[in-house]
């Protein structure tokens, strides 16, 4: 029962969620350095 509490708290969630963020913004940063190489 205690596992189930600790899934659905806060830190649970952020911690399930920190991931994603940094992938994206390693994937955004990478797509702006692509743009940025065509240009030259």
């Amino acid at each position: 029962m205690k596992n189930k509490t600790d899934n659905n708290s806060p830190l649970f969630l952020h911690k399930s969620l920190k991931l994603p963020i940094v992938v994206i913004k390693k994937a955004m940063f990478y797509q702006l350095n692509r743009k940025f190489l065509q240009k030259l």
